[in-house]
């Protein structure tokens, strides 16, 4: 375990603190499945901008790379004129890409190495990419990202709000897949 780690006992605890978060998320995100069109549109729309001005924000490569875009114009369909970044932009200026200037490609690769499907600082969750295409990825995701993220996973039974997937409930399980020791060790 490293300096950035939790002990096993508060692990468990913020997994169990995530597990309740996307528990409490889930009703708001099944009822979107009956959103009309314009609904969903001027969410998706709220979320872009909301995402962009962030990136532009807290982070020096995004900023450069939307300089000139006016966010607060755009809409949802506005999101393939916007300019690319691929996983090579990612990996090779990670450090100015990432909008919390408490993470470093470094750190994160160490956590990668050390404490795999645990929290990072607390409140992050790093996974990486198998690598297939060549080259590795490696991505973080703040607390809120990642309560989305597993919620998102839910199947649903249409008009029922019902989920069908069930949370492990003993001691130390994930509320995540893959497990952390199922997950991929690290590979340069």
């Amino acid at each position: 375990m490293d300096e950035h780690s939790l002990t096993k006992d508060s692990e468990t605890a913020l997994r169990q603190l995530h597990a309740e978060s996307v528990e409490r998320l889930l009703p708001e995100y099944v009822s979107r499945i009956d959103w009309p069109h314009a609904r969903l549109q001027e969410a998706r729309t709220v979320a872009l901008r909301g995402l962009l001005s962030a990136a532009a924000k807290r982070s020096r490569w995004h900023r450069e790379r939307l300089a000139g875009v006016d966010i607060d114009a755009l809409s949802d369909t506005d999101i393939g004129d916007l300019p690319m970044m691929t996983k090579t932009d990612l990996m090779d200026n990670f450090d100015a890409i990432v909008t919390d200037e408490r993470l470093s490609r470094q750190l994160c690769e160490d956590h990668l190495d050390r404490s795999p499907g645990n929290h990072l600082l607390g409140e992050f969750q790093v996974v990486a990419s198998g690598g297939s295409s060549g080259q590795r990825g490696v991505y973080v995701y703040g607390w809120n990202a990642w309560t989305i993220c597993y919620a998102s996973t839910y199947a649903s039974k249409p008009g029922t709000g019902v989920t069908t997937r069930r949370w492990p409930r003993s001691r130390g399980s994930s509320p995540w897949w893959p497990p952390p020791a199922r997950r991929t060790s690290r590979r340069r």
